[in-house]
């Protein structure tokens, strides 16, 4: 069995696309997996040329121009497919879906130029691409997996939103199995679609269940004082409560606040983290590095804005907090509820605060082996042996 796997972009941090598609390619039934990232257009060429482009449009033509292929072997079985559209997907409604059927085209070439597998696994971990596309696949079996509302972004162009919208209704109801990563997501999908599953994040429970005796103290934790509070991922304006991580940090200077992950905020977002000594931004770390930072430091924390896009979600980043044995505060969102025996849930500054300090007082080894348990329970491999008896239901193994 082929699988094509569509996805966003192929990075170095391991996400759940880059997880499950490198276990499908492990599993004795599938012969080879190829992982297709959305398009890179050629105005995102032309932005690279004079270094103006966005940091996945630089990596990605980087990686493209580095090896003189679209294509990067990852494994005996996996490969990343970067497509190319000659147009981009923006602008008014007609110009976007002729940049769509042009995307198609080129895709449907490519793959009919390489051997196109005759009736494979499709799976689609994201809406932004064109029924019309998917149909001509002529899919053996159809897999959605859902792992957040796309079309509830900020800043999408409306014909875009539109697009990912109606994709993902089609999937929905026509998938022959439907994955949803939230309860929220489980509960809307399973109304339409009854072949519908939860399938929460996991963690690599191989690298961050490591014996903290093996794992250095990283430069900047080296003389920070304690406690040492840590969030990873991506920083945002609209996704993170900002008022809230401002008002923590007036408030307890002593505490360092840990940010570990690429940044992307206002001027004014920035000013105020430049005004707090106590906040530590130490940009991307690679992802084999993060142990480290979650061993030595002593609270995890999530501080997501309430809305739909987080609202919709499975936070990947708990697993990782609890797979190093951390106390966790969150906000409630990202589906911590889920998690409410393991995480405390707060709305405010004030009870961030009383939530820290109460986990530094009562933790101990017994709550972190409790911790770690849950992460092992909540691994990738427990979700690929999940991912096996769906496909054993649906006869496809």
């Amino acid at each position: 069995m082929d699988v094509l796997f569509f996805a966003d972009y192929w990075d170095d941090m391991w996400r759940r696309r880059q997880q499950l598609a490198w276990r499908l390619a492990q599993t004795d039934a599938v012969d080879r997996v190829l992982y297709i990232e959305r398009p890179l257009p050629l105005t995102s060429l032309l932005k690279f040329l004079v270094g103006r482009a966005d940091r996945d449009a630089m990596d990605r033509w980087r990686r493209v121009l580095r090896n003189r292929s679209w294509v990067m072997p990852v494994g005996d079985k996996l490969s990343v497919l970067t497509t190319f559209a000659p147009l981009p997907l923006v602008g008014p409604a007609a110009l976007f879906r002729a940049s769509e059927r042009a995307r198609d085209r080129w895709l449907l070439r490519w793959l009919r130029r390489h051997d196109r597998p005759s009736r494979p696994l499709v799976w689609v971990s994201h809406p932004q691409i064109s029924i019309d596309a998917i149909r001509a696949l002529e899919p053996g079996l159809l897999w959605y997996d859902c792992t957040e509302d796309f079309s509830a972004w900020p800043g999408l162009p409306e014909c875009v939103r539109a697009q990912i919208e109606t994709t993902d209704r089609w999937l929905t109801g026509h998938a022959d199995v439907v994955s949803a990563v939230s309860t929220t997501l489980y509960e809307e999908k399973r109304r339409v679609n009854p072949n519908t599953h939860w399938l929460p994040n996991a963690v690599d429970t191989d690298l961050f269940l490591r014996p903290p005796e093996h794992l250095a103290t990283p430069p900047e934790l080296q003389s920070a004082s304690r406690p040492v509070l840590t969030f990873v991922g991506g920083l945002g304006d609209w996704a993170h409560d900002w008022e809230l991580l401002d008002q923590v940090a007036t408030l307890r200077p002593d505490w360092t606040i840990l940010l570990i992950g690429p940044l992307s905020v206002s001027p004014e977002t920035g000013r105020m983290l430049k005004s707090h000594s106590n906040i530590v931004c130490v940009g991307q770390k690679p992802y084999q590095a993060l142990p480290a930072y979650l061993i030595h430091s002593d609270v995890c924390f999530q501080f997501y804005r309430p809305g739909r896009k987080n609202d919709s979600g499975n936070s990947q980043k708990l697993f990782l907090y609890l797979a190093a044995g951390k106390p966790v505060v969150s906000t409630p969102s990202a589906n911590v509820e889920a998690y409410r025996a393991w995480a405390r849930v707060v709305k405010t500054a004030e009870q961030f605060i009383v939530s820290v300090e109460k986990s530094l007082v009562e933790d101990d080894l017994e709550q972190q082996k409790k911790r770690q348990a849950l992460a092992r329970e909540n691994s990738w491999e427990a979700r690929m042996e999940q991912i096996r008896q769906i496909l054993k239901s649906v006869g496809a193994q």
